[in-house]
């Protein structure tokens, strides 16, 4: 899944990306909405996974500002998920 949520592979198109990288996002997604229980909170972790693994793909963000930007987002999720746990 890593290799072919890029738009290139080996040098080449890849015209499977966008459907690997939406299911890559969708598996994040899902544990979100299962430990929550909140389809807003599935909802903010399925666009910004996209938007950051989107971004990292294209190569305008490394590998460490995309982990970064994960942990922040799922910081994000706990505080809003513990704060109100119905959002």
């Amino acid at each position: 899944v890593a290799t072919y949520k890029a738009k290139q592979v080996n040098g080449e198109y890849n015209p499977m990306w966008y459907h690997v990288l939406f299911a890559h996002c969708m598996i994040h997604s899902l544990g979100v909405l299962i430990i929550t229980q909140n389809i807003y909170l599935t909802m903010f972790m399925l666009v910004t996974h996209f938007i950051i693994d989107y971004t990292k793909c294209e190569r305008k963000i490394t590998f460490n500002v995309d982990q970064l930007l994960h942990i922040v987002v799922i910081c994000i999720i706990a505080t809003l998920n513990w704060k109100n746990p119905l959002f």
